[in-house]
């Protein structure tokens, strides 16, 4: 990644600013022709810089970070979570199966002992919040976290539990963490024990320290307290009770694409993958790897009451293998 923003390459090479919202433009297409109006889309933003120098080489642009402004700051998403509504809008509503999950619509679901469910660790603690009254400490914590584990988990052969990398540093990511608590106290960190006080979750969960302490001492009561065979992957590597597993090296940053990898695993194993998420990213990036996953697989998003299931197969066969193969790059794209 290049240093310095999208803008300021903008106006080093004196083409149009991607802030400048009051500026519009004509596109000719076949038929007609289109005003294009600056906006916070990353991708209306790039058809401004295209259109206004055809001397500029989007490819090397692109390697300059585009989710900041020139000044630094932090540009908001604003369009990722209607992607999910659009995608589920491509087939018919019998089809998406969003009816909330109970225990015993999943038990009537599952075909077969040989389904695993792959869940992303830390959404599933943003969840613990509405238990915040009775969460007291770490081992309120964890015996939280380890009940909604094991209630998602009944009627599957076994589960694969993911965390962040928290430890990655100067990342994208990290970069854009810290753009988000820019002017914010940042605390050193809790040291995570079953003792440890939780006073105030939302600071609790506000230190990288923190949370990378708290997905080992996660993954360390999963592994000994689940009541079926579960793996675990953390920043330290894969903890597993059973033997027979998916077992992958990687250095991603982010828990989404993990979810895929190893879903991707689990299907080769024989099994077939439901993916817990509440990630936007994740229905994308399934999509578009729906030819290496089990022809069952299906997302599971929400939560609570409105936690309900994707089938994923036919949203790929509406969008077609092309379509599919281009949203990651759509959906980062639209910002």
């Amino acid at each position: 990644m290049e240093t310095g923003t999208c803008g300021t390459k903008c106006r080093s090479s004196q083409v149009s600013d991607l802030e400048d919202g009051c500026k519009s433009i004509s596109l000719k297409t076949s038929t007609e022709v289109v005003s294009l109006k600056a906006t916070n889309s990353l991708f209306v933003r790039l058809l401004l810089v295209a259109k206004s120098s055809r001397e500029l080489d989007l490819q090397k642009f692109a390697h300059y970070n585009a989710s900041l402004r020139p000044d630094g700051s932090l540009l908001p998403t604003t369009s990722k979570s209607t992607h999910i509504h659009e995608l589920e809008g491509v087939v018919k509503e019998t089809e998406t199966s969003e009816e909330s999950i109970e225990e015993p619509t999943i038990l009537r679901q599952l075909a077969h002992v040989l389904t695993s469910i792959v869940i992303d660790g830390m959404a599933l603690v943003q969840e613990m919040v509405v238990r915040k009254d009775v969460i007291k400490c770490c081992r309120d914590l964890s015996d939280c976290f380890i009940g909604s584990v094991d209630y998602m988990s009944r009627g599957y052969s076994d589960i694969y539990l993911l965390f962040h990398d928290y430890t990655i540093t100067n990342s994208m990511k990290d970069r854009t963490r810290q753009l988000r608590t820019a002017g914010r106290a940042q605390d050193k960190g809790y040291k995570i024990e079953d003792s440890a006080p939780i006073n105030d979750f939302k600071v609790f969960l506000g230190s990288k320290e923190t949370k990378a302490n708290l997905v080992i001492y996660l993954a360390q009561k999963a592994v000994h307290l689940s009541r079926l065979p579960i793996t675990t992957h953390t920043h330290k590597g894969v903890m597993s009770s059973q033997s027979n597993m998916a077992n992958i090296k990687s250095t991603q940053e982010e828990a989404e694409t993990l979810l895929i990898m190893y879903a991707v695993a689990v299907s080769r194993l024989g099994n077939t993958p439901h993916i817990y998420s509440s990630d936007t990213d994740v229905i994308v990036l399934a999509l578009r790897r729906v030819p290496d996953l089990d022809a069952e697989s299906l997302l599971i998003m929400g939560s609570g009451d409105r936690r309900r299931r994707i089938n994923l197969k036919p949203i790929y066969t509406a969008i077609g293998a092309e379509r599919a193969a281009a949203l990651p790059g759509f959906h980062a794209l639209t910002g």
